[in-house]
């Protein structure tokens, strides 16, 4: 663990989009996948993912995962 409280927290939040999901993150309570998507320009389902993973698995973001059958 690193000594500086902030040092750490910027070392979690190093990715290209990170700092960008955040802040789509902050604007909407209820956002699904596509329309974060739609709201990231140049960003690759790939990299979204990643990223939402990495922000979940740093304990950023708390995240519900609707399944819908069919």
């Amino acid at each position: 663990m690193k000594d500086c409280s902030v040092e750490y927290a910027l070392d979690l939040l190093t990715g290209k989009w990170q700092m960008h999901i955040l802040w789509c993150l902050c604007q909407a309570e209820i956002i699904r996948f596509n329309e974060l998507k739609r709201k990231l320009p140049g960003i690759s389902n790939n990299a979204l993912a990643k990223s939402l993973r990495e922000l979940e698995e740093n304990y950023i973001c708390l995240f519900d995962y609707l399944f819908i059958s069919s």
